[in-house]
């Protein structure tokens, strides 16, 4: 998994830790150059999320598809979705919408549809790009 590029340079001093201690088993994916800041994946058993990672797992009907998933659910980043347990939504299932292509309508688009954290677009050559409601706060 690579990080999607955020459309819009954020705060390179936002919250970032610079040298702090990676966790045991933890595989890096990518090193932003400007900030040090480094995404990558974590053991789900170390992870404080693995109890509603096995709730999820165990509620998932069949075999799970090849792919990347969200974590979503009741104790996850406050529940924006409202589901009542916790899932594994894949990422190939994303919903697909028209948006606005401008930045005033992006802008306003993004904050009438307060359920949606933002948006990612996804270039033929496998490229994306993410712009977050949070972007316009």
């Amino acid at each position: 998994m690579r990080k999607i590029p955020t459309l819009f340079r954020r705060d390179p001093d936002d919250r970032l830790k610079p040298g702090k201690a990676h966790p045991p088993g933890y595989r890096p994916v990518a090193t932003d150059e400007a900030t040090g800041k480094t995404v990558g994946w974590e053991p789900i058993a170390r992870s404080s999320f693995a109890t509603f990672h096995a709730e999820a797992l165990a509620a998932h009907r069949g075999e799970p598809r090849h792919g990347t998933y969200e974590l979503i659910g009741p104790k996850i980043n406050g529940n924006p979705e409202g589901v009542r347990g916790h899932e594994l939504v894949a990422h190939a299932d994303a919903e697909r919408l028209e948006v606005p292509r401008d930045v005033d309508g992006l802008r306003e688009w993004l904050l009438a549809h307060p359920a949606y954290e933002g948006v990612v677009w996804h270039h033929p050559d496998g490229r994306r790009a993410k712009l977050k409601r949070r972007d316009f706060a």
